[in-house]
């Protein structure tokens, strides 16, 4: 009697124990290595109907991204989110003279974000694993990439002469010299993660997100001149005013993307 006792004492302690362990075996940190993909059909659907001219700007976009994230409670934890990833703008509407027509490659974008989130679960959750919700605001910053472009600007004058120019890197837009254009995002994510071991977990997901680049006013205005202070000016195809617009145009229309990769716990 004594003996069992004493079994059904040491069981109940390991209870109480085990119930103030947050986190995987233990473990409170964690972090995911990550993919998303999405595909920007309705952009490509926007595009077509506003850009007859327009070559494909692609079926897939594609990113990567890394979290740490810390558990505070067995169903709640905080964290902060890097990310990279690429996709592809058409150019905005430009204009050298006083008429023109063009055939010009979409403009390669790269994107790095940054994100402090919010993770929760179910009251009898354990984070990390499982099915996990997650919230966040953050900031993203956008550049043009070099591309090996081509293609080609024609222009009218009033009395019909026309002057085609060939597209280069060199002549498309100032690679070098160019602004960041910075934006906002907020993010809803629902993900799960299912254990492989006691430290490595495979995890996937849906991520929503609503993107921000300031000014929207932008958007409904109309299209910009190559040059912010001298529209005659034809030393770049492209002004920053013409990548801002391009990205402020994409980035409104994006909203779902898949999320896989692996979670290592310690």
């Amino acid at each position: 009697m004594k003996k069992n006792i004493i079994i059904l004492f040491t069981f109940c302690i390991s209870l109480v124990s085990y119930s103030q362990i947050n986190g995987f075996f233990g473990k409170k940190n964690y972090v995911d290595f990550g993919v998303d993909v999405h595909s920007p059909l309705l952009y490509n659907f926007y595009n077509s109907l506003n850009n007859s001219n327009q070559t494909n700007l692609g079926f897939l976009n594609y990113g990567f991204h890394i979290t740490y994230s810390r558990v505070v409670q067995s169903n709640l934890a905080v964290g902060l989110e890097g990310g990279l990833s690429y996709f592809s703008v058409a150019p905005a509407q430009v204009s050298f003279g006083d008429y023109y027509s063009s055939s010009l490659d979409p403009v390669r974008i790269s994107k790095s974000s940054f994100m402090p989130k919010f993770e929760f679960a179910y009251n009898d959750a354990l984070l990390p694993i499982g099915v996990s919700n997650q919230i966040g605001i953050g900031f993203n910053y956008y550049k043009a990439l070099v591309n090996g472009y081509s293609g080609s600007l024609t222009t009218y004058d009033d009395f019909g002469s026309s002057q085609k120019l060939n597209v280069s890197d060199d002549n498309y837009f100032n690679f070098t010299d160019q602004e960041t254009v910075q934006g906002y995002t907020v993010m809803y994510k629902l993900t799960m993660r299912i254990p492989i071991n006691k430290s490595l977990l495979y995890h996937f997901g849906f991520r929503y997100t609503f993107n921000f680049v300031p000014n929207f006013s932008d958007l409904l205005g109309g299209s910009y001149q190559t040059n912010d202070t001298n529209p005659n000016s034809t030393e770049y195809i492209l002004s920053q005013r013409d990548i801002d617009y391009s990205i402020k145009v994409k980035e409104n229309r994006s909203l779902i993307m898949f999320e896989t990769g692996v979670t290592f716990a310690f």
